[in-house]
């Protein structure tokens, strides 16, 4: 994996059926997703999107190309979302062998987070999942993990260590100049999942989106469009 942010990396975008990002009614149909043969006939499936985090949000919308758009803010005052982004990244990761001999624990899988709103972030300083290492890993599970995650959640701030003495940190939280996310900045964020046989360095597979934060259209942009309409409408009129 690069150590700078750029250009979306998938091989495909579209429809991930398998992929319920963990959830009910979270879309799947506009997923970057990679897949790559591995080891005699094991297939590692990546997928990143970007959704909507309640179903009032406004739309999360995408280019196409592994980039989303979503606008910045809070839920609505009173609500469960008061404090949380309205809109959420969702990634899956499965390792699939037709043997059953090959998990996730059989390779390093890092998913990475970020919270700065500059352009391409190092991966160096952005919050890392560590998925081989138990996070968000379900035993009754061990070849796909996947979730959708908000970027306001503490853990992601804070890191997390599971309650085994021992245990390694399987969230690392972001140790760039920016170490919260402001759900109200306008910027791009990246996210990313890299997977690697243990002690290689270079991947076997990678997939990579941008969120790009932008404002709430305001109240004189709608007015306008809304003149524009009638506009429209009333040179039609004149046409006839």
């Amino acid at each position: 994996m690069s150590t700078v942010q750029a250009d979306p990396i998938f091989d495909s975008f579209g429809l991930l059926p398998q992929a319920t990002f963990g959830g009910t009614d979270i879309p799947n149909d506009a997923v970057a997703a990679s897949t790559q043969f591995v080891d005699s006939g094991v297939v590692i499936t990546l997928g990143l999107t970007a959704t909507p985090r309640f179903s009032a949000a406004p739309a999360v919308t995408n280019d196409g190309q592994g980039r989303f758009f979503a606008e910045a803010g809070n839920g609505p005052v009173g609500s469960d979302n008061e404090s949380t982004a309205q809109w959420n990244f969702g990634f899956y990761i499965e390792v699939d062998d037709p043997t059953g001999g090959k998990s996730l624990d059989d390779y390093d899988i890092t998913l990475f987070y970020d919270f700065d709103p500059g352009q391409d972030t190092p991966t160096t300083v952005m919050g890392r999942f560590l998925i081989d290492e138990g996070a968000a890993l379900d035993p009754s599970e061990p070849t796909v993990s996947q979730g959708s995650q908000n970027l306001t959640f503490g853990f992601l701030e804070n890191g997390f260590t599971p309650p085994i003495t021992g245990a390694p940190q399987t969230v690392v939280p972001p140790t760039g100049s920016i170490t919260t996310f402001d759900v109200d900045a306008f910027g791009e964020y990246s996210f990313a999942i890299s997977v690697a046989r243990p002690g290689d360095l270079f991947p076997l597979e990678s997939v990579q989106i941008e969120v790009q934060t932008i404002p709430e259209p305001t109240g004189a942009a709608v007015l306008a469009l809304g003149g524009l309409g009638l506009m429209t409408r009333r040179l039609r009129c004149d046409q006839r």
